[in-house]
């Protein structure tokens, strides 16, 4: 992401405006805590962990 954007998104942080597919801040927060469990955390290493290894 690139300055202006990085900008543009901290302004919109600010007066509570997200892109994308939630209605607020606080849908955005709520999302990204449902995805913060132990098994979601142990797939993603594990997804990360098979593409890491197929690239090399």
């Amino acid at each position: 992401m690139g300055r202006k954007k990085t900008e543009e998104a901290i302004a919109d942080s600010r007066v509570g405006r997200v892109a994308g597919p939630f209605g607020s801040v606080d849908e955005l927060l709520a999302d990204l805590k449902a995805d913060d469990t132990p098994e979601n955390l142990e797939s993603w290493l594990h997804e990360k962990d098979v593409l890491n290894n197929s690239n090399s």
